[in-house]
């Protein structure tokens, strides 16, 4: 039997903060995606080296930061198996551009149970 493990992939650090300053889905892992796809220019390769390097100067800031930012809080979605991923995002166009963005990656990285 597969144990039930979900994912949530919050709407930015402030949701994030939040939850985690409320204890809300305390023992849930939480993760906060803090991309804003729907401006600036982007890479066809999601997550290289190059892709990166756009980003970042998308966001006024060096790669090793958007890194830190952007890439890091992502390393469980990339590395770890869940049996449901929880999207909480919003029907603006931040959210609508964000949630094909964060979708992408993952099928590529593991196999969703």
């Amino acid at each position: 039997m597969i144990r039930k493990r979900t994912l949530h992939i919050l709407n930015g650090q402030a949701m994030y903060n939040f939850f985690k300053r409320t204890n809300f889905l305390e023992q849930e892992l939480m993760i906060p995606f803090n991309e804003a796809m729907c401006y600036g220019k982007t890479y066809k390769d999601l997550f290289s080296n190059e892709f990166t390097e756009i980003r970042a100067k998308v966001h006024h800031v060096t790669p090793v930061q958007y890194s830190e930012t952007i890439l890091k809080p992502l390393v469980p979605l990339f590395s770890e198996k869940f049996t449901h991923i929880a999207l909480w995002f919003d029907a603006d166009m931040f959210c609508q551009y964000t949630i094909p963005f964060s979708l992408v990656r993952p099928s590529r990285a593991y196999r969703c149970y």
